[in-house]
């Protein structure tokens, strides 16, 4: 790891994306209207389209971007397009809040500090949080249950579904490991975003989560709808649990809720302390999303902790339902599209080798009617295939 030095920015300075894939957070923000510098380890042509300049590093999906590397690519980018005034961070930090705070000594975090990252992504203070705080949370455990039916097994910071497994099919050895248990619970899953600041938590809108599963991946993550529609009793009880939950762990931003809905009943399965994949699908509406959650964290950085700080600016939703679907490769392939529609986003450059089971990239649906839209959705997904990988694929 390099040396650190004291945050340094530049009020009018780009915005420094860093994510696994920076796709999303790279045009939410340029739609806020702010400029941005992008690392990721894919480049796909959007990201590179969106952002003012971008740099790949490696990595991969379970560990993230590797730390120096992105560190030293900030510094290169920051040298020819001017100093960051923050860095907003996506996917791939959720396990590791020393990386976060490693890059917090370089520029300032705009999203939650590495102590509240650290909180709610250890699943056993989240648990005790949500026990202290009266919010609803499936029972986990460090150990294999007697009985492993209805558990499943979850790596510990792990995201995008495929990491977790029902408990009667895999062997893993606790919270040493990285693993836990925890109860299975039925109902519909959905992901809520909320915005946290110095006022409290309010919600922005809920979306329908969809999987893509496999034999072995059950529960991996295949796309989001939204937003749509809960019942006022349920969106108030979310709302007052997520806001004594930010004020208590000290969360910043836009910030993802993954819970699942059993009519009245609903559970919060996992906290994502970052700008998600909702963004997609949510950020059509005014103003942008990314400029409420840029403005929270640096009004809190600028007033410090306990100061007041206004409330942010109401936000009108978009007027219609919007939805992603993940396309994954159902083989080893190598991508050949050079143009790709509108309808399709995380766009692999040619020559791009997608292994087995990875995502080759997003495609987009909109409109009221899930039925028709899913329809489109899936339709959109072979299409995609095609011109990824060719006419001879097989689907």
């Amino acid at each position: 790891m390099p040396s650190r030095s004291p945050a340094r920015s530049s009020a009018d300075g780009p915005i420094l994306v860093v994510a696994v894939s920076a796709r999303a957070l790279t045009e939410a923000v340029v739609r806020s209207g702010r400029p941005v510098i992008a690392v990721d380890l894919f480049g796909d042509a959007d990201t590179r389209a969106a952002a003012t300049a971008h740099a790949v590093v490696p990595g991969s999906l379970d560990d993230g971007p590797d730390l120096a590397a992105v560190i030293a690519a900030g510094e290169r980018l920051a040298a020819a397009h001017g100093e960051p005034a923050g860095v907003v961070v996506g996917s791939g930090f959720e396990h590791r809040p020393d990386a976060l705070a490693a890059l917090g000594e370089r520029w300032p975090l705009l999203g939650c500090p590495p102590d509240a990252v650290a909180a709610v992504k250890n699943p056993g203070r989240l648990a005790t949080l949500c026990a202290d705080l009266s919010i609803p949370h499936p029972e986990i455990a460090a150990t294999s249950p007697a009985d492993p039916n209805g558990w499943v097994v979850k790596r510990a910071g792990g995201s995008g579904g495929a990491h977790v497994v029902p408990a009667t099919v895999v062997a893993a050895t606790g919270f040493a490991d990285g693993h836990y248990w925890q109860r299975r619970v039925d109902g519909r899953s959905m992901s809520a975003t909320i915005l946290c600041d110095r006022v409290g938590a309010r919600l922005i809108g809920v979306c329908a989560a969809a999987f893509a599963p496999t034999p072995a991946a059950p529960y991996r993550f295949g796309g989001l709808a939204g937003p749509v529609a809960v019942a006022t009793t349920l969106a108030a009880e979310i709302t007052a649990a997520a806001d004594r939950l930010a004020r208590t762990a000290g969360l910043r931003g836009l910030v993802g809720l993954d819970l699942v809905v059993d009519g009245a009943r609903w559970w919060l399965i996992e906290v994502n302390p970052r700008p998600t994949v909702a963004l997609d699908v949510l950020d059509r509406g005014m103003p942008p999303l990314m400029a409420l959650h840029i403005a929270a964290c640096e009004a809190t950085s600028a007033t410090g902790e306990g100061s007041a700080t206004p409330a942010a600016p109401a936000w009108t939703p978009p007027a219609t339902t919007a939805a992603t679907a993940l396309v994954y490769a159902p083989a080893d392939g190598v991508t050949v599209a050079a143009d790709w529609p509108d309808w399709v986003a995380d766009r692999p450059l040619p020559g791009t080798a997608i292994p087995a089971g990875a995502p080759i990239c997003t495609v987009r649906a909109e409109g009221d009617d899930a039925g028709a839209r899913t329809t489109l959705l899936e339709l959109r997904a072979r299409s995609a295939m095609t011109l990824a990988f060719g006419e001879k694929t097989k689907h």
